[in-house]
């Protein structure tokens, strides 16, 4: 059976250190961890009696900071930022912390319906509603897969 609801966990404590152990720092991490499960969602039905419709997922950018690839900017370390943010090599080279941050993934829902009714049978043959709805939709299909 699934476990869904919101669990939260005790404020933990961030060690960073090298390897030699040289440097050492316990940082406490003062924010509850919480973690929302939610139920599955079910697949959509369309039209009377419709099949199944199964959706893709893929990445696009957003507005605010993340994790991500794409470097958004240097900054000084502030107490509360994640220290895995923490840009060693411009720590080292500035005298400074440093944390770099990066423009956030997340994913987004695609989800392509194509209306095949009978009245999309309509036209002469090999060139139907319907087979000129499954080119656009292919079209799309395509062009979102390439983009992520």
């Amino acid at each position: 059976s699934s476990v869904v609801g919101r669990f939260e966990f005790p404020p933990a404590t961030i060690s960073i250190g090298d390897r030699y152990q040289l440097y050492k720092v316990a940082l406490p991490y003062t924010e509850t961890p919480t973690l929302t499960a939610q139920p599955h969602t079910p697949e959509l039905h369309i039209g009377q009696g419709g099949t199944g419709v199964q959706s893709a997922y893929g990445q696009h950018r957003s507005d605010r900071p993340g994790p991500g690839v794409t470097t958004r900017e240097l900054r000084e370390y502030v107490p509360g930022d994640d220290v895995q943010q923490i840009d060693w090599n411009a720590t080292a080279r500035l005298g400074e912390t440093y944390v770099r941050e990066t423009e956030g993934e997340t994913d987004r829902r695609t989800l392509l319906i194509v209306d095949h009714r009978n009245r999309m049978a309509t036209g002469t043959d090999g060139g139907t509603m319907l087979e000129y709805a499954r080119e656009v939709a292919g079209g799309i299909a395509q062009t979102a897969a390439e983009h992520g």
